[in-house]
């Protein structure tokens, strides 16, 4: 019997940036000043970009379009990360990856951003 005594390495899950902004902001918004160059960047980076603020709701997101459309996490994430606003902006994103999906794919995968933008407009 061998017992080894290495750790398992961590287990890698894909963010949206909403879930990395939320981490960043809630270690990171008290006192800004003692952050690194690259610290601050990515925190403005974050505060400008991310389209969704909700971490939660994009995560929702993600998992509705794992479960209803068989999108990977990764490909998922970065639908939701992206939010595209059409057709002509979400296909070439997913075609080689998903060459048989069919347009009513296409539309509930936008019927689920816009809902997640909706969301944040409340």
């Amino acid at each position: 019997m061998c017992l080894s005594l290495e750790k398992a390495p961590p287990e890698k899950k894909p963010l949206t940036l909403a879930e990395v902004r939320a981490f960043i902001h809630e270690r990171w918004a008290k006192d800004q000043s003692v952050l690194a160059r690259d610290q601050k960047r990515l925190f403005e980076y974050l505060s400008k970009f991310v389209k969704v603020r909700d971490a939660d709701a994009c995560r929702k997101a993600v998992e509705q379009l794992i479960e209803e459309i068989g999108l990977s996490e990764e490909d998922a994430v970065m639908i939701v990360n992206i939010m595209p606003k059409s057709k002509d902006e979400l296909r070439p994103m997913l075609f080689r990856s998903y060459p048989l999906l069919d347009a009513k794919s296409y539309d509930r995968i936008l019927e689920i951003l816009k809902s997640l933008e909706k969301g944040e407009e409340k």
